[in-house]
């Protein structure tokens, strides 16, 4: 199945090694020091608010799901929240935000229950993230 890579803003507080998204869209790599969070840019070294960032993490979206948000978001409105499919694997690491890609379904020739999926650590480890299928090796990490 094709999707898009997007980043997108997940709960959680920023720790150190995080991506994280400025409100004006830059992304970053969190640095915290001494639970203070310290930006370099071209335009700023030092430390800042964390009110200004958000963790975001990449999950696999459909391009209808794009669209749909891009039109029902107006030019002065706040961010339109987007209907992903879910969390693309850490394995892959080469994935970028915008990147196409293909992914596998982490319940693809599986039957599972779906109350035993919320009840157990699935829903939450490794397994439950898309796999992304790799141009070199054409394995799916």
């Amino acid at each position: 199945m094709k999707a898009i890579a997007k980043y997108l803003p997940v709960e959680g507080e920023i720790k150190d090694g995080d991506t994280i998204r400025h409100i004006k869209g830059e992304l970053q790599t969190a640095i915290l020091k001494d639970g203070v969070l310290c930006i370099e840019t071209e335009e700023y070294s030092g430390a800042i608010g964390l009110d200004r960032y958000k963790v975001v993490k990449l999950f696999a979206v459909t391009r209808e799901a794009l669209l749909k948000a891009a039109f029902d978001q107006g030019p002065f409105d706040p961010p339109v929240e987007i209907d992903a499919l879910g969390p693309l694997s850490p394995k892959a690491t080469w994935v970028k935000d915008g990147d196409e890609i293909e992914i596998k379904s982490p319940y693809d020739g599986e039957k599972l229950n779906p109350i035993e999926v919320l009840e157990s650590e699935i829903l939450y480890s490794d397994a439950s993230k898309y796999q992304v299928k790799c141009s070199q090796c054409n394995t799916y990490h």
